[in-house]
């Protein structure tokens, strides 16, 4: 009888050993950065090898199957990335899913290449913000929580210490790109301003120096360790490592990371510039003894994670823990998966890279995983990313200490500020810089108020020219010098004198309001197209009348075509009819406004600073400015032809033609040293209205006091009859005539009586005064 017992026992046990060996092996991809690698991630992988042993020895899970790993290194580089991910994938067995890889961007290659084999990947320590994007990267989940979460803690803490500015390093790789393009939208949605943003690829020192030169004294650096230690080394020599500067790295750098001898710096001189450093990094474990849903809790996990890896050369421990859940993820989601495949028909050893139909599911099972593993609590969200906590940390007497964490969950720092250690004069937190304002350089007020004055004088003239003309229109020489034309002349001038006033009347109110774009950029294009019009009506009718003159010599003397004045009014009609169309396209299409443009920074004080800054009226092209200055300097150069071809005129019924000429070189001498100044100058608003503004002032003065005031002034200065005899003249010696004397003697006599009429008036007055006295 118990020879019978013993045999059944045997029996049994024999058996028990067969059924496990004819369990189906199942194989995953995995892919890890060893030691040869840019990143050293090899603690990753004894943890990851640990979990597939649990997983095999687990009563519940793949009861069927035993999970089995290919690895690979993937040294942190695309190279050997990609040939190993076609080497496993065409090599058997067949993958049902992929591992890894570690380094971000080495993940988002897999990421990117996996697809067409429907090959579900999860990786196990990969954290750049980009890999969310569920287009790009359709089958990945990241049991390590993105970087994302560590970039709100570092805005949460820079909200704790009241830090408003940052300088942000790091070097130009995809994944770092990408977390500090996340970071400035997560600083400027918590109102920090980033005052310098560079990047390098091997030697820190040109932007270290660009940091120094723009005083960051908050400096976040996001690089490799090799990279750290070059940043700090050239901080040191670039006197960056005092109590005035506060350095924050990525949190997952190896322990004594800082220790390591390979730059141009002493060891002690790297420690020294690390100490007082801030590290963020994804919290790595729940409660140490809290029931999870894998094999271990945290304390049971890290006791046997230390003695498998004490005696090896392994590197990121903190990273074990992700390799660790990553695997289970993958176990509990094929788990899943077969249990599923059995209402198809199917199982997991049908899959081959063709198999959408099985990918899927297991894709589904990976999306609603929802365990506890020994770091925390895994699900993922809607584009594969799982959602954590981060752990604050920082470098005090060579050793790190956890100072605070982050709940993301809650958006909650917890633990206490007062345990940072701070290297400043006083001990306590530093600032994020110099005390600097920004300030809006407004217009120098004296000079506005003296331009603005000149340009109302120049107003007040231009009525009193307008209404002389007005009232005088009945007289020769008014007549003969074209009142009509001499209104335009008038309006253009009051336009350009007005527009020097409004130019620099952007008040306090209106940059109050520079978010009011509207009403910016309706000032801009206002004084825009009143320079515009009104340089057209004033210099485009000047010019018409020495066409005139112009033709009058050049015309065959058989001809009796006559140039009426309205003839050139539609001329100049059509100038500013052009202009009008130019302007109100360019409107439409590229409309002006006022953008701030800043200006250096100066220094009033110690530590204190004023960023000032103007606002310039621009558009996004310089061609529609092109187009007008280069039409009006046509008309210019025009008139300038005109000018000289009648500059020799002696006849006196056309004395306009030298004043025109006149006009015309000032004008052109003026525009051609104006325009190149606003372009040379534009900054220096001071000068650049300055210079503009008399330009205007004293261009459109010479225009009226030499071809409108002299007419008014002789108007005043004779009486009507003078004024017959000088007509008179001037008509008999423009068509080289005698003069018809019974004309003049009976203008003198009339003349004569008006002067015996005054003296008899004169004389009744005296004998009037004298009776009476």
């Amino acid at each position: 009888m118990k020879l019978k017992a013993v045999g059944l026992s045997i029996s049994s046990f024999l058996f028990y050993i067969s059924c496990i060996r004819c369990k189906i092996p199942i194989y995953i991809g995995g892919f890890f950065p060893m030691q040869d690698g840019l990143w050293d991630g090899s603690g990753i992988l004894p943890a990851s090898e640990m979990a597939i042993e649990d997983v095999n020895n687990h009563p519940d899970i793949l009861t069927n199957y035993e999970l089995r790993m290919v690895w690979n290194n993937s040294k942190c580089a695309h190279g050997p990335t990609i040939r190993s991910l076609f080497h496993q994938i065409y090599s058997e067995p067949t993958k049902l899913m992929i591992l890894g890889a570690g380094c971000s961007s080495q993940t988002s290659t897999i990421a990117e290449t996996v697809p067409p084999w429907n090959l579900v990947q999860v990786s196990h320590a990969s954290s750049a913000p980009g890999l969310d994007d569920r287009v790009k990267y359709p089958l990945l989940f990241k049991v390590h929580p993105s970087e994302k979460v560590t970039n709100v803690a570092r805005a949460a803490l820079m909200q704790k210490f009241g830090w408003k500015r940052a300088a942000l390093l790091y070097t130009d790789d995809g994944s770092f790109n990408a977390i500090m393009a996340d970071l400035q939208k997560v600083f400027e949605q918590n109102n920090i301003t980033v005052i310098v943003s560079d990047t390098f690829s091997d030697d820190p020192k040109h932007a270290l120096q660009n940091i120094k030169r723009k005083d960051g004294r908050i400096i976040i650096a996001a690089a490799f360790e090799d990279n750290a230690r070059k940043i700090l080394c050239e901080a040191h020599k670039l006197d960056m490592t005092s109590g005035i500067f506060t350095w924050m790295f990525p949190g997952w750098y190896a322990t004594d990371w800082w220790k390591v001898n390979d730059t141009t710096c002493d060891q002690a001189d790297i420690e020294k510039a690390a100490t007082g450093s801030i590290g963020f990094e994804v919290s790595s474990f729940t409660d140490v003894d809290a029931q999870t849903d894998v094999s271990k809790t945290a304390r049971e996990f890290t006791e046997h994670y230390t003695n498998l890896t004490q005696n090896g050369n392994y590197a990121a421990l903190e990273y074990g823990p992700y390799g660790y859940d990553s695997v289970w993820v993958v176990a509990f989601a094929l788990d899943k998966a077969s249990k599923a495949l059995l209402n198809i028909s199917k199982s997991l050893e049908d899959f081959t890279y063709d198999s959408a139909d099985i990918a899927d599911i297991i894709f589904k099972s990976v999306d609603t995983t929802n365990i506890t593993g020994v770091t925390g609590d895994i699900k993922f969200d809607s584009n594969g990313m799982r959602i954590g906590s981060t752990t604050i940390h920082q470098l005090q007497d060579s050793s790190t200490v956890t100072i605070m964490r982050y709940d993301d969950s809650t958006g909650e720092l917890q633990g206490t500020s007062n345990s940072f250690t701070w290297k400043t004069e006083n001990g306590g937190p530093p600032s994020d810089g110099p005390l600097v304002t920004t300030e809006w350089k407004k217009l120098n007020q004296p000079l506005f108020y003296v331009l603005s004055t000149l340009a109302v004088i120049g107003d007040l003239f231009v009525i009193f020219i307008f209404i002389m003309n007005i009232r005088f229109k009945h007289r020769k020489i008014i007549k003969l010098s074209s009142p009509n034309l001499n209104y335009i002349i008038c309006g253009g001038s009051i336009i350009l004198y007005t527009g020097v006033i409004l130019n620099g009347m952007i008040t306090d109110d209106l940059t109050k309001a520079t978010e009011d774009t509207d009403v910016l950029a309706l000032s801009c294009i206002i004084n825009t197209w009143l320079f515009v019009v009104g340089f057209t009506a004033t210099i485009g009718t000047v010019v018409a009348k020495d066409w005139r003159i112009y033709r009058i010599l050049t015309q065959d003397k058989t001809s009796k075509q006559t140039i009426k004045d309205w003839h050139l009014i539609c001329g100049v009609s059509v100038l500013v009819l052009i202009d009008f169309i130019t302007m109100t396209i360019w409107t439409a299409v590229d409309p002006l406004v006022y953008e701030k443009t800043s200006l250096d920074t100066e220094k009033t004080g110690q530590d204190v600073f004023v960023e000032p800054y103007i606002l310039t009226c621009s558009s996004k092209s310089y061609a529609w400015m092109g187009v007008i200055m280069a039409a009006k300097g046509l008309l210019l150069l025009f008139g300038a032809f005109i000018a000289v071809e009648t500059r020799n005129i002696k006849m006196n019924l056309l004395n306009e033609a030298k004043e025109i000429a006149l006009t015309i070189y000032t004008v052109l001498v003026l525009a051609g040293i104006g325009v190149p100044i606003n372009f040379v100058v534009e900054k220096n608003i001071d000068f650049k209205y300055g210079v503009t503004s008399i330009f205007v002032i004293l261009g459109t003065t010479v225009m009226l006091a030499a071809c409108l005031f002299p007419k008014v002034y002789t108007v005043l200065k004779i009486s009507v009859a003078d004024e017959s005899i000088m007509v008179a003249n001037m008509r008999a010696q423009t068509v080289n005539a005698p003069v018809d004397k019974s004309t003049v003697l009976k203008i003198q006599i009339t003349q004569l009586e008006s002067k015996l009429k005054k003296v008899e008036d004169e004389l009744h007055s005296y004998k009037s005064n004298g009776v009476d006295g």
